[in-house]
């Protein structure tokens, strides 16, 4: 399992594409990973119900190994081009 205390960041990247691409090729390479999902958090105003908040569905994908496995990670992540 992946904690906060054994990992790193592989990838920060807002290309679908490309975050779809490393993720196959960890699962290939039987590398776990773990996935977060930062997204822009808007504020709009509704006329009935006052303060409303919307989510940008196209957040930054951050894509964390285990430190152990950043090195093959890495060299998987660099052969994709």
């Amino acid at each position: 399992m992946i904690t906060i205390f054994n990992r790193a960041q592989l990838l920060a990247t807002a290309d679908h594409n490309r975050f779809f691409d490393v993720i196959d090729n960890l699962k290939k390479n039987n590398i776990e990973y773990s996935v977060r999902i930062e997204t822009a958090q808007l504020s709009v105003r509704n006329k009935k119900n006052g303060l409303g908040n919307l989510y940008d569905s196209s957040g930054t994908h951050i894509v964390y190994v285990r430190k152990k496995d950043v090195q093959k990670a890495s060299y998987i992540l660099n052969e994709i081009v």
